[in-house]
């Protein structure tokens, strides 16, 4: 198979599902993570459920990912379909998701981040909870377990939501903004990316525009019990981001924009009444001039004046969506004057006191 998006090899075939048993693809989404691939390919590959397609897809990575992905793709003797496919240039994860959803045939599409592992039962329970609720156009999700590099040491995770969400909940949730789910853990139905015009280009971020179509027009769906470990590290595509680092913040918050400009295009199809369309996309064109102030200087060394005035801007105009004690740290934290390792307890003191007093 040639895909015009990258190149694509077929590894293995198997017959399609039917009945009770639908077709569900699994797809692996790589960059750049060496170390950690061989775990999230052996997590794919150890799925108890049947039928599933495999798409191990790697976004022109710069180390050894891809080769890693050949050579156990090459090894694989289960009974299902693996396509190997690579980037012909780094897109970035949103444009990579949408790629990837163009090659897939199954019913539902599972992703998985290559530095995270899925239980062996992962796609099983997101078939049964998806069977269990009709079978809708859907975005599934669950609990998940988060760790470092210590597997022994995990923090659980639950979901974001509850069971099957209603309308009317969903669209307040698209209203009042935040996240509906834990982004690594979720699945969606193909007919998801069908319905809407392709992920612009350019963005490292899927997720944001992902929950919002999920939540106008599908149908979200929680299940309980943690079926990913989630790895964390200092720098991830959501985290990590420093005043001292300008090139790798300069792209997230291009990528926040270009999220916003999804949204934009996204909310007429959504079947909303046009004054609450209005109102959202209002909102995120304010969000996208907000964030354009946001653009670092890349160049030389900041005074400590200057990281003043910048945590103070951050604080002040940055499109948040958190507490706005959280809100604060994160400005203390983005410019340097909190570091890393002091900022988990005194979030966790900050949430303790909030939860005190009530």
């Amino acid at each position: 198979m040639t895909d015009p998006r990258g190149e694509t090899q077929l590894v293995a075939d198997t017959a399609e599902g039917e009945g009770n048993h639908p077709l569900v693809t699994f797809a692996l989404f790589a960059y750049n993570q060496e170390a950690y691939i061989r775990e999230a390919v052996e997590g794919a590959f150890a799925q108890t459920y049947s039928p599933l397609e495999f798409i191990l897809s790697d976004d022109f990575s710069t180390d050894r990912t891809f080769e890693i992905m050949q050579e156990m793709a090459a090894a694989y003797e289960g009974p299902h379909r693996v396509i190997l496919r690579r980037s012909e240039v780094n897109f970035g994860t949103a444009q990579h998701v949408y790629a990837v959803s163009e090659l897939a045939t199954g019913a539902l599409l599972i992703v998985a981040a290559g530095d995270d592992i899925s239980v062996e039962a992962r796609s099983a329970k997101i078939v049964e909870a998806w069977q269990a609720a009709g079978k809708p156009i859907a975005c599934l999700h669950s609990a998940a377990f988060q760790f470092e590099d210590d597997k022994e040491k995990r923090e659980f995770r639950p979901s974001r939501t509850t069971g099957t969400l209603t309308r009317e909940r969903q669209i307040e949730m698209v209203i009042k903004g935040g996240g509906p789910f834990l982004s690594p853990t979720c699945a969606y139905s193909i007919d998801l990316f069908r319905m809407f015009d392709p992920l612009i280009g350019g963005s490292i971020i899927e997720d944001g525009v992902m929950a919002h179509r999920s939540l106008l027009v599908s149908t979200l769906i929680a299940v309980s019990e943690p079926l990913v470990l989630i790895r964390t590290s200092p720098e991830t595509a959501g985290t990590g981001y420093s005043y001292s680092k300008p090139h790798r913040w300069n792209r997230f918050v291009r990528s926040r924009m270009i999220s916003y400009l999804n949204l934009i295009n996204d909310v007429p199809k959504s079947g909303l009444d046009t004054k609450t369309t209005r109102k959202l996309q209002r909102r995120w064109r304010k969000q996208v001039r907000q964030l354009s102030m946001f653009i670092l200087e890349t160049d030389g060394h900041s005074s400590l004046f200057a990281r003043v005035l910048y945590s103070m801007k951050y604080f002040l105009f940055y499109p948040r969506g958190t507490k706005l004690v959280f809100h604060a740290v994160d400005a203390l934290k983005f410019v340097g004057f909190i570091d890393r390792n002091s900022l988990g307890p005194l979030k966790r003191k900050l949430r303790a006191l909030w939860r005190e007093a009530g």
